[in-house]
């Protein structure tokens, strides 16, 4: 995932290669969803296969556009709060996703949070200027 995103980033673009990334993670995640009411093997592979294939392949675009905007001594500093963020943001998701099963009996508000949270990252990819390609 991760070398070839970033292959595919410098050839076609990485909004382009990121909303693919994005898209592959919520087809993913609908597949998921939907093996809930039909937990089949098949679709098991298949989420495997949209998700797993893109885990982490954000990662380098991401680090890529923050050199290129935060060139300079700070850079280290900023690919540490980077870095700190996404943990930090993996973790409290977890532990909501988690509530939200406890209170609700099921996963379809977890993995609608998580169709909105790559949504989003859809969303800032094309709507802030300085992450054009």
């Amino acid at each position: 995932g991760m070398v070839g995103m970033a292959w595919l980033a410098d050839r076609f673009g990485r909004r382009k290669v990121v909303t693919l990334s994005y898209c592959s993670t919520i087809i993913g995640i609908l597949v998921l969803l939907l093996m809930q009411n039909a937990p089949h093997y098949p679709l098991l592979v298949l989420f495997v296969l949209l998700f797993g294939s893109v885990q982490g392949s954000r990662g380098p675009v991401v680090f890529a556009l923050a050199a290129r905007l935060f060139a300079g001594g700070g850079l280290g500093s900023i690919y540490g709060a980077i870095t700190l963020g996404m943990g930090v943001g993996a973790a409290l998701a977890s532990w909501l996703s988690g509530w939200l099963h406890d209170i609700t009996g099921a996963y379809h508000a977890s993995f609608s949070l998580a169709i909105a949270a790559a949504g989003t990252g859809i969303l800032l990819f094309w709507l802030i200027p300085e992450l054009a390609d």
